[in-house]
């Protein structure tokens, strides 16, 4: 790649400066190192542009930006020509700036006091985390950077780990499903009495995290013409079940419809619209219960559109035994609910297919099940229930998404 080069390069200023902040307590020695005569993301741009040996133009600059934004290893064309040398000179000049980005453009308290003790407590794990930033930039941050951080620092991935992207998937697609109660099916990841503080603790960080990730798109929804629900306290009891519980389980709790249905009324249904909606924009599962002659429910359908992707498939309990029918092929009866008195529940792994609409439009379960169901009275599917989005990279500069 061919760049416009310089024989001298600004001189950077000799003051110094700490990283503490008027909003923030903590401080890591190697943040001071950046000059304050400048913003922090100025200094970052000259020290690339000395180690690159850049003029001062915008070509340049545009080339300093993606190696801000995108990281060392999704910008190969940029230092095909550098040294290892040169290469360690801008990793550590990348990790000053990912340590300052995270102080100065975080703004959550509760955020600066989990950095700083991990930090302190974690040293490894918090320089491996800085390092992974400035090496790879945005791509593991997806859309919220405080949830995928947090994630990182909890679960203590290794590298390989977070190459591999499923785990680390997973968990995410699972707490944007099932909120926090669905890291509960990680518990291999998470040590005993850290998963027993994320659950439990209002102020944990994984709690605070989903609150932040859910709530502006759950303002949205709120303040949607159509729906217009403007009563903050109730947004506030929907932001918490939501962070509990997920999107559709988390709206569709006591808490929120009994708040909705006693002030706002018939502006739950059209929440629920505007939720489906959302959803499907985003690639997410939409269970939809039918009901059966006998107006119980039975099966979810999935919206499968949604599915496409996807590894497994999550059926909330109770649910019908199914029946041979005389072609053999399982259906789902309409009611047997005096069977199931003392049946035990049943667990099972993914994949399992996504149930059929039978010729009268009721799912029927797929007959290669049925031998492991003969005594259910729920089907528990605890392995992540979406498909995975990937966020893509840009060149362009976005200062929220590191």
């Amino acid at each position: 790649m061919e760049t416009e080069v310089c024989k001298e390069t600004s001189p950077l200023s000799s003051s110094q400066t700490s990283l503490g902040s008027a909003g923030s307590n903590h401080n890591h020695d190697e943040t001071s190192s950046m000059p304050s005569s400048k913003s922090y993301e100025e200094e970052c741009i000259s020290r690339i542009f000395q180690v690159l040996k850049l003029c001062d133009s915008c070509e340049s600059k545009i080339i300093a930006r993606r190696l801000m934004i995108n990281g060392i290893q999704n910008c190969g064309d940029v230092l095909e020509q550098q040294t290892e040398t040169d290469k360690k000179k801008l990793l550590d000049i990348l990790k000053i700036y990912v340590k300052q980005y995270w102080d100065k453009k975080i703004s959550e308290e509760w955020f600066h006091k989990f950095l700083q003790q991990q930090a302190l407590e974690k040293s490894t794990i918090y320089d491996q985390i800085v390092t992974r930033t400035a090496t790879y930039g945005s791509s593991y941050m997806k859309d919220d950077t405080l949830l995928s951080l947090t994630i990182q620092f909890l679960c203590e991935f290794d590298e390989e780990t977070m190459k591999k992207g499923d785990v680390f998937n997973q968990i995410w697609n699972t707490l944007i499903n099932e909120g926090r109660q669905g890291i509960q099916c990680y518990k291999n990841e998470i040590l005993g009495e850290l998963l027993k503080e994320q659950l439990e603790n209002e102020q944990s960080p994984l709690y605070l995290a989903l609150r932040g990730y859910f709530h502006q798109p759950l303002e949205n929804l709120f303040k949607d013409k159509e729906v217009n629900i403007v009563k903050d306290d109730i947004l506030e009891i929907a932001l918490d079940c939501v962070a509990n519980h997920g999107w559709w389980l988390g709206l569709h709790h006591d808490k929120v419809t009994k708040s909705i249905n006693s002030t706002e009324p018939g502006k739950f249904e059209t929440l629920i619209e505007k939720l489906k909606e959302y959803l499907t924009r985003q690639g997410l599962p939409i269970p939809i219960p039918n009901q059966s002659s006998s107006g119980q429910s039975s099966v979810p359908s999935l919206n499968t559109s949604a599915l496409t992707d996807a590894k497994s498939l999550s059926i909330t309990s109770p649910i019908p035994i199914p029946n041979q029918s005389s072609s053999g092929q399982s259906t789902v009866p309409s009611s047997n609910t005096a069977d199931l008195t003392d049946a035990k529940s049943l667990s099972i792994t993914s994949p399992i297919p996504i149930p059929n609409q039978s010729s009268s439009g009721q799912s029927t379960v797929p007959s290669s099940n049925t031998a492991d169901l003969t005594d259910a009275k729920s089907l528990s599917i605890t392995s992540p229930t979406t498909k995975t989005i990937t966020t893509g990279k840009s060149d362009t500069f976005r200062p929220g998404h590191l």
